[in-house]
């Protein structure tokens, strides 16, 4: 129902948010990876160097934790600020109905005072009759869809 064509997309944004979980697990290959290599050189090689190495490699190794986590963070940021922005979206349209709704219902009371007036300056009409019976049922029907866009406004609040 929506008012608007420009809609974000949820779709998209969802598969973006995929895509920013696979960067994630692709940190995490590298870093097991790292670690192998790390273990590799632990068990090849024994000189003082391996100290620095391994500090310069546990750092490297903490690093690609931390990014794939603000990654995995960033993932779930996407697809909430997308579900927030639809549901902003629909709550716009649903108050842009429920204004052409009011607007509706307040045409259709004045057609029916009008109506009224006629058959209390001609009460013997019968045109006058149909008039506030149809007048009444476009009332009723304008006093059902503002009170369901009321609804949905509220429903979305």
């Amino acid at each position: 129902m929506s008012m608007r064509s420009n809609r974000i997309n949820l779709t998209a944004e969802n598969e973006r948010a995929r895509q920013t979980r696979e960067f994630a697990e692709g940190l995490r290959n590298a870093r097991r990876e790292l670690l192998s290599y790390q273990s590799e050189l632990q068990s090849h090689w024994n000189a003082t160097e391996m100290t620095h190495i391994n500090n310069a490699i546990n750092d490297l190794l903490n690093r690609l934790k931390t990014e794939a986590t603000s990654l995995d963070n960033i993932s779930t940021d996407i697809v909430t600020a997308a579900q927030e922005v639809r549901r902003a979206e629909e709550l716009a349209d649903a108050r842009a109905a429920l204004a052409s709704a009011e607007a509706a219902f307040n045409h259709a009371r004045v057609g029916f005072a009008s109506a009224q007036g006629v058959l209390n300056a001609a009460p013997d009409s019968a045109a006058a009759v149909a008039a506030v019976q149809a007048a009444r049922i476009t009332l009723s029907n304008a006093e059902n869809v503002r009170n369901n866009a009321d609804a949905q406004v509220r429903a979305l609040s």
